[in-house]
């Protein structure tokens, strides 16, 4: 435990680090003028020892137009958070099973003005997906299969997609311009990705 006293005032600070000691001991130390002559310091070692603190590791919200976004279950759900007179509300968007279409990568979930986008891994590859929470819970697709495994994905604001493609040469950041125009068209079949539990 490091006690400092200057000028009246204690301050402790347990630590088992010895160095982390040394170095307040050395820095404070520093101070000592014959004006405050009954300054000093003091180390005192802890007589118990402490094991460390738990650590909890916050979830990471993306914010959203009107909320926030947020993956939880260790990626297998996408939720919705918004504000409310009695706190936050919870909506469950997407989960990561999507049926015969693939998995929802919706760890690299990123949301624009039009909805939320992900990366929907299938049998065939990687392909780019949005779901527009307020038309419903089905899935449009980028028809097109991704040029390998992606690995990023955001989404600048400018209706383009930026996201970093892994294939057997390395990886590379893409563009797609005009997103929304990339999607199928609104007769193809659709996909959907219950929330589940």
């Amino acid at each position: 435990m490091v006690t400092l006293s200057l000028a009246g005032w204690t301050v402790s600070l347990e630590s088992e680090d010895v160095a982390l000691e040394e170095l307040l001991v050395r820095a404070c130390s520093a101070f000592r003028t014959t004006e405050l002559a009954r300054a000093h310091v003091r180390v005192l070692r802890p007589t118990v020892s402490r094991p460390a603190p738990a650590v909890r590791s916050l979830p990471e919200i993306r914010p959203v137009p009107g909320g926030g976004l947020r993956t939880v279950s260790g990626g297998g759900r996408l939720e919705m958070l918004t504000g409310t007179a009695a706190g936050i509300a919870t909506t469950p968007l997407a989960g990561s099973r999507c049926g015969a279409a693939g998995t929802a990568g919706l760890d690299h979930a990123v949301a624009d003005g039009s909805g939320v986008w992900f990366v929907l891994a299938g049998a065939d590859g990687d392909r780019l997906a949005h779901l527009d929470p307020n038309a419903g819970s089905a899935v449009r697709t980028v028809p097109a299969v991704l040029p390998g495994a992606v690995t990023a994905l955001t989404a600048p604001g400018d209706g383009s997609l930026l996201f970093v493609a892994r294939d057997a040469r390395g990886a590379a950041l893409r563009r797609l311009p005009a997103a929304d125009a990339a999607l199928d068209t609104a007769d193809a079949a659709p996909v959907t990705c219950p929330p589940g539990p």
